[in-house]
């Protein structure tokens, strides 16, 4: 019996299936490790958010999620990256913040690279509750804010004002309103400047695709996660 072999259009069209089919699996892969990053990023924000609310209850003292967003001088990885825990105390005439001292082994923490915290405020997702239209860059809108506050393993000085916060009061509760934490997958290139991956503008309260928000409740301190299509 005579072999047959395959023409050069059967090669071809081989050829461009199995192009197709590797792309379509790299961009599956990908999908799935950036959504693990972003879920791993959320889950050690959310721990830390925890560990300062159980100090706060326990130890009857006002404790601070320091959360910093972009200060000049700051270098851009670390901005809207970096998070950790601290003593505060509130001055109940001024409604200010101070910072005392870092929890007792306590040190910085970053997010993954390819997601930062990118809003810690009162509204679910990335909002501006003043714009008819929702902008996909995000907007801290309602905050708290700790002074004085020590950012010199940043790279700044350590007397730094109005560093973005979550703070928790003696008996374990938000201060100000429910807060909104939100991780996505993005990037953050300078003031105003923010590489958004996977933009989804079906939602006015979406700004990347991929993020997850952690909903810290006012009264109880409790939390829990949300995603987009809870929003």
């Amino acid at each position: 019996m005579k072999k047959k072999f395959f023409t050069l259009i059967e090669l071809m069209v081989v050829i461009v299936v199995m192009i197709i089919l590797i792309t379509m699996s790299i961009a599956a892969y990908r999908t799935l490790i950036t959504g693990r990053i972003v879920d791993a990023s959320a889950k050690s924000v959310g721990s830390r958010i925890l560990m300062a609310r159980q100090l706060a209850s326990g130890k009857h003292r006002y404790v601070a999620v320091l959360l910093p967003g972009f200060h000049t001088g700051m270098q851009t990885e670390k901005a809207y990256s970096a998070f950790n825990a601290a003593y505060v105390t509130y001055d109940s005439g001024a409604n200010t913040y101070t910072f005392d001292r870092f929890v007792e082994g306590s040190q910085w923490r970053y997010t993954m690279v390819g997601c930062r915290i990118m809003e810690a405020d009162d509204d679910q997702g990335i909002q501006n509750s003043t714009a008819a239209l929702y902008p996909k860059a995000p907007v801290d809108d309602n905050i708290s804010v700790v002074d004085n506050v020590d950012l010199s393993a940043l790279g700044l000085g350590t007397t730094v004002d109005s560093v973005r916060a979550l703070i928790f009061n003696g008996a374990g509760r938000v201060k100000g309103d429910t807060r909104y934490v939100t991780i996505g997958e993005c990037n953050f290139l300078g003031p105003g400047k923010w590489k958004v991956t996977g933009v989804d503008s079906l939602e006015k309260n979406k700004s990347c695709a991929n993020q997850i928000t952690l909903e810290v409740n006012r009264f109880s301190g409790s939390m829990r996660y949300i995603y987009p299509l809870d929003y």
